[in-house]
């Protein structure tokens, strides 16, 4: 069953300290982190099968990146701009017993979006992130992001990003991850 909603809420939680001093010299680095594990229920686990509700298909996944701690390793002491470079979800092995083969063709599209979790904000939610024309079989699949969006607002107010998107609720439940590269500009 088609949906025009679904996917997950994933949550970006960052410990941060966001300094305006100097750098050493450097202009910008990468950081690249692994969400908690997520499961899509699947389909047949469900007298219902593909008639479940798919709303928010994809459960929520953590990611955590301490930006005070990446500051410190680059001997930077402040952020100026935060965009999100890359993003990719990836199949876990968890849920997929001997014999079991999961992928992504479940999915026909997905947005992402970038949201404040602060009340009342004058931040927009953006679009960041689209996977369209997922191909037969795969894995992993990455997205297309837009590059130009500054994060950074939205990390120091609390930053979550939620998608739509449409597709079918897998056969099995089916485990996954995120996979998020920022590019980080120092002061």
């Amino acid at each position: 069953m088609k949906s025009t909603h679904i996917l997950i809420a994933l949550t970006a939680l960052f410990s941060l300290s966001l300094v305006a001093c100097g750098s050493a010299g450097i202009g910008s680095f990468d950081v690249t982190e692994e969400s908690s594990e997520a499961v899509i229920t699947g389909g047949s686990g469900s007298p219902l099968g593909d008639f479940l509700p798919v709303n928010n298909l994809f459960p929520p996944m953590t990611l955590t990146i301490n930006l005070e701690e990446e500051l410190e390793e680059q001997n930077a002491e402040g952020a100026k701009a935060i965009f999100l470079q890359d993003l990719k979800m990836e199949i876990t092995d968890t849920k997929q017993p001997e014999g079991d083969t999961d992928n992504f063709d479940f999915v026909d599209e997905v947005n992402v979006y970038v949201e404040s979790t602060k009340s009342g904000t004058s931040l927009e939610k953006k679009q960041i992130a689209t996977l369209k024309d997922v191909p037969e079989g795969q894995t992993l699949v990455t997205f297309s992001t837009d590059k130009d969006i500054n994060l950074k607002p939205y990390v120091e107010e609390g930053m979550k990003l939620t998608t739509t998107g449409t597709g079918e609720v897998p056969e099995d439940d089916t485990s996954l991850k995120a996979i998020v590269t920022l590019t980080i500009q120092v002061l």
